[in-house]
């Protein structure tokens, strides 16, 4: 959270939002290679501990995108003020 929280990438997430309209492969590929990256990173983990039966977890990309909102909870709000 410290990284995808710090100022320089809040920043590219700015300009990313407010360059959308106009191109909006770059929100595709800020996402992808953001979002979703860190999503399927996390999914693939908690897939491998519900195998080792550590977790059980039916659906381990859905678990990932939750845990990641809950990660980030409300500390965008946060970094902002």
């Amino acid at each position: 959270m410290a990284v995808s929280l710090s100022p320089p990438i809040a920043a590219l997430y700015r300009q990313v939002i407010a360059e959308v309209p106009r191109l909006p492969d770059i929100g595709r590929m800020v996402f992808e290679r953001g979002t979703v990256a860190l999503q399927e990173a996390i999914a693939s983990h908690l897939a491998r501990w519900s195998e080792a039966g550590a977790l059980r977890i039916d659906d381990p990309r859905s678990a990932a995108i939750a845990f990641v909102a809950l990660c980030q909870g409300d500390l965008g709000i946060a970094y902002r003020a």
